[in-house]
């Protein structure tokens, strides 16, 4: 499969959870194992008037260390998540956010990535990294 095919797979596969963040794929690396993509969060996600619950902010950051790892493995069948850490570092505004994730180190099952969410004004608002278990149509 090639690389702009695995990101149509991406695209036509998305869960309802990320369509409902404004989620969109907009970018894969198989070689470097990385992906970006775009949301945009409407105020019905926000608490404390426009700032976004945390839970949102995370999601971003997993949908995307998710097509990261898909990017590296191609052949994932599931990905449950070991640890997940999310770092706030400036408030999440509503609006329109891209998220840069990369694999950091893939072994034969387990995985680490990283992410950065950003704002619409380019500023680092979050960062995340996780650590996955990928069950791929090999194992």
């Amino acid at each position: 499969m090639t690389q702009e095919q695995l990101k149509k797979q991406l695209v036509a596969n998305s869960p309802p959870c990320v369509k409902s963040l404004g989620g969109e794929l907009t970018e894969i690396d198989c070689d470097q194992g990385s992906a970006s993509m775009t949301f945009l969060i409407p105020l019905e996600f926000c608490h404390s008037g426009d700032i976004v619950q945390g839970g949102f902010v995370a999601a971003m950051l997993d949908a995307t260390m998710y097509s990261a790892v898909v990017a590296k493995y191609i052949d994932v069948r599931a990905m449950p998540t070991l640890e997940l850490k999310v770092s706030y570092l400036l408030p999440s505004k509503a609006g329109a956010f891209s998220v840069t994730a990369r694999v950091i180190k893939a072994g034969k099952s387990t995985v680490f990535i990283e992410a950065h969410l950003f704002n619409a004004d380019g500023e680092m608002t979050a960062t995340g990294s996780s650590t996955a278990r990928v069950f791929t149509a090999a194992a």
